[in-house]
């Protein structure tokens, strides 16, 4: 699906009922704000450090959320990181 949204800019999901986001999230090489607040997702594919322009994440009240990416702390783009009330997260950015 995202192959076909490859200059999309903005991708909200939030309140959805997405469990899980496809690898294929890192070809979305133009977005710049990703929201998957209030989701059920476990975890964010490693993938997503392929979005060199993105600048806001947003996993607020993520409650299954259980890890972030690696490479996430290179995102030099990367503004805003919210993880707020993300209960399942241990340790976010280790």
């Amino acid at each position: 699906m995202f192959s076909t949204l490859s200059h999309l800019c903005v991708l909200d999901l939030s309140r959805s009922s997405i469990k899980r986001l496809a690898g294929t999230i890192g070809m979305l090489r133009h977005l710049r704000l990703l929201d998957l607040s209030r989701t059920d997702v476990a975890t964010v594919p490693n993938t997503i450090i392929n979005l060199h322009n993105l600048r806001r994440l947003n996993l607020e009240y993520c409650r299954y959320l259980r890890e972030l990416p690696e490479g996430l702390t290179k995102m030099i783009n990367l503004k805003r990181l919210k993880i707020y009330e993300c209960m399942s997260l241990a340790c976010p950015l280790s």
